[in-house]
């Protein structure tokens, strides 16, 4: 429902991406609000207000913007991706699945529809089917990143794979320099004992500077338990006392 091509997007909608993909957030979203006021059938617009909410967990506002596109405009996927998105953080898989195996009918190899079917399919308890989609994603389509790892080895985990899921926790670490939820992961793994070498590391990056707010906590909690596993008990207090002060 835009009355514009790819080729001469209003000024607004480039404005407001650039801050997103900036996560000026705060920006972006009052310039998205004042356009759909003026141009409230733009789906475009819709869809990327939506982004901004579900990153602030207004599920409700982005939950009504994406239907609301869809409705408008049924074919447009980067919608129909974002609302299944939304329904995998609301823990609502079933509902997700529908949307994302709608999305799968036009591009059955697309490796972000199958890493969200896979995850949503893990969190309905279908783990044998989410496993059979990531290992197609990572060994067939030769696949490698953070996240995707980090949720492979979540099921691995929950079916009692676990060396295997250390290796992918590990694999996510190899993929995203000082990714604390990995390292977290492993340390929530009593079969798994943490180095002299990743304690070694763990300090490196507790004192990286851009260290995000979200790794360090993470990463103070698997140095605890790194010096717990060293028998460093009241380095391994100290650091559990950060985390939880």
């Amino acid at each position: 429902m835009n009355a514009y091509s790819k080729d001469n997007i209003p000024e607004a909608l480039i404005q407001a991406a650039k801050y997103i993909s900036e996560e000026k957030l705060k920006k972006a979203e009052p310039i998205l609000r004042d356009y759909l006021m003026e141009y409230p059938m733009d789906v475009n617009a819709m869809k990327l207000l939506a982004d901004i909410g579900i990153k602030f967990r207004a599920y409700k506002d982005a939950g009504y913007l994406l239907t609301r596109a869809l409705d408008l405009s049924p074919e447009y996927d980067p919608a129909r991706l974002s609302y299944a998105n939304l329904l995998y953080k609301r823990q609502l898989p079933f509902e997700a699945l529908k949307h994302i195996n709608i999305l799968l009918e036009k591009e059955p190899n697309n490796n972000q529809y199958l890493t969200l079917k896979a995850v949503n399919l893990a969190l309905a308890n279908q783990h044998d089917q989410a496993l059979t989609i990531f290992e197609k994603i990572i060994k067939d389509h030769g696949v490698k990143n953070n996240q995707l790892h980090l949720s492979y080895g979540h099921t691995l985990r929950a079916v009692g794979r676990l060396d295997e899921a250390i290796d992918s926790y590990k694999s996510a670490i190899s993929s995203k320099t000082g990714y604390g939820e990995a390292y977290w992961s492993l340390a929530n793994l009593k079969t798994y004992k943490f180095t002299e070498s990743d304690m070694k590391s763990l300090h490196v990056l507790l004192n990286d500077k851009d260290c995000k707010i979200d790794d360090y906590f993470h990463l103070l909690f698997a140095l605890g338990k790194a010096e717990e596993d060293a028998k460093n008990f009241e380095s391994a207090m100290a650091a559990y006392r950060k985390v939880t002060p």
